[in-house]
């Protein structure tokens, strides 16, 4: 309990210390699991689900460029058009910084996160927890944000997998038939 203390006093500062010493006394919520990885972090209860982040892998602009070439590959050899294909390979050149970029922030973010979940346990009362709801819970939230679909992180993800989704449709549904289709990509 004294180590829990003083870790939490290191990263916020309490506004009523009593209460939360009386608070860490009590016993863990029940069914309480943390699974806290390099890649993950998932802490839930029986009825509650903390948090559950994963750490983002970044997309490299070679793999991108190496879906588009299969689509045009398999587009040609199916004899489907492909409808602003070039659009969606300028788009992803034109916002892979800003890309790299913001996965780079949410990693930190997440970093941060998992050292700060490690160690850490939920007591019954949680409402009654200043630390999980004023720095650990917000800090979630935060990430979260990074992954609205207005970001560049969760539009290049989205667009690679859509890309490989097509890709596979390609190869796999439309393989050695003749009769024409048409594939229309959307930008952004």
């Amino acid at each position: 309990m004294k180590a829990e203390l003083k870790q939490v006093k290191k990263m916020m500062e309490l506004k009523n210390e009593g209460k939360f010493k009386e608070y860490l006394s009590r016993p863990v919520v029940s069914g309480y699991k943390a699974e806290i990885t390099d890649k993950k972090v998932e802490v839930s209860a029986d009825y509650t689900g903390f948090v559950y982040k994963y750490k983002r892998t970044i997309i490299e602009k070679e793999d991108f460029k190496e879906v588009l070439k299969q689509l045009r590959k398999l587009g040609k050899y199916n004899e489907t058009k492909l409808k602003g294909i070039n659009k969606v390979g300028r788009y992803i050149e034109d916002n892979y910084y800003d890309y790299l970029k913001e996965v780079v922030e949410y990693n930190a973010e997440f970093e941060r996160l998992r050292n700060d979940w490690a160690g850490y346990e939920v007591h019954e009362g949680f409402s009654d927890d200043e630390f999980l709801n004023e720095y650990l819970l917000p800090l979630g939230w935060k990430l979260d944000k990074k992954l609205y679909r207005n970001t560049k992180l969760s539009r290049l993800e989205d667009k690679y997998s859509e890309l490989k989704d097509y890709v596979r449709t390609l190869d796999s549904e439309l393989s050695g038939e003749s009769y024409y289709h048409t594939v229309s990509l959307t930008v952004g």
